[in-house]
């Protein structure tokens, strides 16, 4: 069994999808994949379907959802045989997967391992690395549930890992000279991030780079403006500084990200 969070739920049985219907229990399936490996109670589980208004049921409820989720997963499992996915304790409700079974934690890994590699100071296999983990994400993470306040905080953490792994895997390629290829994506990437000075720092670098020094100039007067009006306060000092080299350096000279 395959289960993607990254997105839309996904489950796939030897490569093909498996159907899940019913809202509740497509729910309660995201709740126990975010808590993989980790016994999840019935309060806890309750609370992704019903914030606010519990009804008497709700225990019945959902441990009539979780048995027939039981029997959607484990379908070719022999009568005879205990539960391999979807586990059951006197507390609560446990669903065991690998690594490699679940794309929220291949990706934790997976750029774990590119940003390791990046700060071994080999950037050729740390972009693939990191490029490979983020094709895992295909949308909002916990994409079903993502108007549900308890599920906001594991949605930013995942945002939030996406984030640093496309930043990393953007050095990675600063490293490998891949500057022509970057200018694009980066230029998409500050108007989507206004706020988040590492990308225009990227892009000033890649702009420099290709000869392009009153570009990146400009990039880094429009960082200024932006963070001005949002936030009040001017660049930091690690956008400055690739500002104050730009405008030391030649135009032949290329720039390294710091």
């Amino acid at each position: 069994m395959q289960f993607g969070i990254l997105g839309p739920l996904q489950i796939h049985r030897h490569a093909e999808p498996v159907p899940l219907p019913g809202a509740k229990r497509r729910i309660l399936l995201i709740a126990l994949l975010v808590q993989a490996n980790r016994l999840v109670s019935v309060d806890h589980l309750a609370e992704w379907i019903w914030p606010e208004h519990r009804p008497a049921s709700a225990v019945a409820t959902i441990q009539a959802h979780l048995s027939t989720l039981r029997r959607d997963l484990d379908g070719d499992r022999p009568r005879s045989a205990p539960p391999r996915l979807l586990l059951t304790d006197p507390t609560g409700y446990l669903i065991r997967v690998e690594v490699e079974q679940l794309d929220a934690l291949s990706f934790e890994r997976m750029a774990a391992t590119g940003a390791r590699t990046l700060r071994q100071g080999r950037p050729g296999p740390a972009s693939t690395e990191l490029s490979q983990a983020l094709a895992l994400c295909r949308g909002t993470p916990l994409a079903e549930a993502a108007d549900a306040d308890i599920a906001q905080g594991e949605i930013a953490r995942l945002e939030e890992l996406r984030l640093t792994a496309m930043m990393l895997r953007i050095e990675a390629d600063l490293a490998l000279g891949r500057y022509l290829e970057l200018v694009p994506e980066l230029s998409q990437l500050v108007l989507r991030y206004p706020l988040h000075e590492r990308f225009y720092g990227q892009l000033m670098i890649a702009l420099s780079a290709i000869g392009r020094r009153a570009d990146a100039l400009d990039v880094y007067r429009r960082a200024g403006e932006i963070l001005a009006r949002e936030l009040s306060i001017g660049p930091g000092p690690g956008l400055r500084a690739v500002q104050a080299v730009i405008v030391a350096r030649g135009e032949d000279t290329p720039l390294v990200s710091r």
